[in-house]
């Protein structure tokens, strides 16, 4: 009985621990589907991850296969202002060849004057001699018959004088000759004179293309050194989240279908004071038209709070949609160092100055905006946008290439930005016309 007790107790413990183990067995497969899910899920992230970098690296081909084209762009611009470095020298020696032409007209002059005044006082002898054969051939006419020899010695005289007489014509001529010679002389020196004024002018007018092409290409560099710091400090930056952050300071809205988020008006509901209520309305009333009423809305707004940069902005703009270019300039003027609206505000001064005719005010504020830091990029490309229109406006096919750099800058950043895209094919089917090579010459 002991045994069998004994034998019972081994049997109910031998029980226990294989519910033990099975228990225990049971939380193992627990933990290992735990794991295998985990490890789907880290699976499936670093899909996500390498999908990611992938675009990333597409994205940074594309870009840097642009910014190649760019620098080519540039080096054969920078080879053809080379190229006409040697234009002074080419006048200078032109300018030498002038004097040097005045000088043998002088010496012609001169000449031409001495052989008239030979040619007349071989008349004036010619003359003379002749009057006096005929003197003496009357009085010697009676003794004609005695004086055969003498006569005849007259009559050689008088052949000889007649030749003279007709050397003296061939001389008359000569002159005639030489005078026609000196007005093509005189002319021809009116030509290179014509053309050395012309050069002169063209190269002041390459000179000056030279300097706004160097300009631009310092805005161009600018812009593509906060570019390359922009992307450095995202690419260092934590992976954004799945819902992005709002944003810190209330973006702009397009003033039209071609800009986006430039006219001061703000993402989503307005909050419910009395200054943003308005600002609101205002907003409301421009993008229907009425800015003459957003005006309005926009004043009462600053009287509520002067501090009140983003209703300022949009006063300046509505008051430019009314043509009242100088108090625009006014109400923009005091935000041209603003932290949020500084790029903005220059941008907008720069449409005003255009819009009066100004294109080199409007160039000058555009310069500012591009050259200032710490903003947005959205404003950057608003800036170079307008700065890309103005050159487009002036035809030229050197503005059309500058044009043409500041779109394609554009579409790096942004591929869908307005009506870029169809911009640069115009202004590439411009250039490659025969007109505009021909131009470019």
């Amino acid at each position: 009985m002991t045994r069998l007790a004994r034998a019972q107790t081994e049997v109910a413990q031998t029980y226990k621990r294989r519910l033990a183990v099975e228990e225990e067995i049971k939380s193992a497969k627990a933990a290992l589907e735990s794991l295998e899910r985990e490890r789907t899920n880290v699976e499936t992230s670093l899909s996500e991850l390498k999908a990611q970098i992938e675009a990333a690296s597409k994205a940074k081909a594309a870009e840097d296969a642009v910014l190649a084209q760019l620098a080519a762009s540039i080096q054969k611009v920078r080879e053809e202002l080379g190229a006409l470095a040697s234009l002074p020298t080419d006048i200078e020696a032109i300018k030498s060849k002038c004097a040097a032409v005045s000088g043998q007209v002088a010496k012609a002059n001169e000449a031409l004057t001495a052989s008239q005044a030979r040619a007349e006082k071989v008349l004036a002898d010619t003359g003379a001699v002749e009057t006096s054969v005929k003197e003496l051939q009357s009085k010697f006419a009676a003794a004609r018959q005695g004086a055969d020899a003498v006569e005849n010695q007259l009559v050689g005289l008088l052949e000889q004088t007649r030749g003279v007489h007709a050397t003296a014509k061939g001389a008359v001529g000569q002159v005639a000759e030489m005078k026609t010679a000196i007005a093509s002389l005189e002319a021809l020196g009116a030509q290179l004179e014509a053309s050395r004024t012309q050069l002169e002018s063209e190269s002041k007018r390459v000179a000056a293309k030279q300097a706004e092409t160097s300009a631009a290409l310092q805005r161009v560099e600018t812009i593509r050194a906060t570019r390359a710091t922009a992307g450095a400090a995202s690419a260092s930056a934590p992976a954004p989240s799945a819902t992005p952050p709002a944003a810190s300071v209330p973006a702009p809205a397009p003033a039209s279908d071609t800009l986006k988020n430039t006219n001061g008006m703000s993402r989503g509901a307005a909050p419910a004071d009395s200054a943003s209520s308005l600002l609101a309305e205002g907003d409301a009333l421009r993008a229907a038209k009425n800015s003459a009423a957003a005006y309005e809305k926009y004043k009462a707004a600053i009287a509520i709070d002067g501090a009140n940069s983003g209703a300022r902005y949009r006063m300046g703009l509505a008051l430019a949609d009314l043509g009242k270019v100088d108090d625009s300039l006014s109400a923009l003027k005091p935000l041209e160092a603003d932290k949020e609206y500084g790029v903005l505000a220059q941008t907008a001064m720069a449409n005003a100055l255009r819009a009066r005719g100004d294109v080199d005010g409007a160039e000058g504020r555009l310069s500012k905006a591009l050259e200032a830091t710490g903003y947005p990029e959205e404003h950057y490309r608003h800036a170079l946008y307008a700065l890309a229109g103005l050159h487009e406006s002036k035809g030229d096919p050197d503005s059309l290439g500058l044009a043409l750099w500041s779109y394609e800058e554009i579409v790096a950043g942004d591929p869908a930005y307005a009506d870029v895209a169809k911009r640069i094919e115009k202004i590439k089917a411009a250039l490659a016309a025969p007109s505009a090579r021909n131009g470019a010459k």
